[in-house]
């Protein structure tokens, strides 16, 4: 009887605790978007934010690494955030060379030089 007892406690308090969590999380998830939303950089701005179990996961595209690190940076010191997962995507959005034989005669021509 008294093990059925505790095992009905137990789910009593963890109808409450679900709530509190969620709430947490909610707040984690508004405080980490204000930090994305106040960069100079639109692209880094345009990034999501979402906190699960802890876990702070961002995502959306940037044009390089570096706004990939910026955003990362912007919510690193939230404090309540057991860790990062940053999914953002870098997609190079510039024009792409398809003609490889003119810089790689190139750089064969500048190691002739430097030897």
């Amino acid at each position: 009887m008294s093990q059925a007892l505790t095992l009905e406690r137990i789910s009593h308090h963890e109808t409450h605790i679900v709530p509190i969590v969620v709430e947490i999380s909610n707040r984690l998830t508004r405080i980490s978007q204000q930090r994305i939303k106040s960069s100079k950089y639109s692209a880094v701005r345009s990034i999501q934010c979402e906190v699960r179990e802890g876990i702070l996961y961002l995502s959306g595209q940037v044009s390089s690494y570096y706004l990939k690190q910026l955003a990362q940076e912007a919510v690193r010191s939230i404090e309540g955030v057991g860790r990062i997962s940053n999914c953002v995507e870098v997609a190079y959005s510039g024009p792409l060379s398809t003609d490889c034989s003119d810089s790689s005669s190139q750089l064969v021509s500048l190691r002739l030089k430097h030897s």
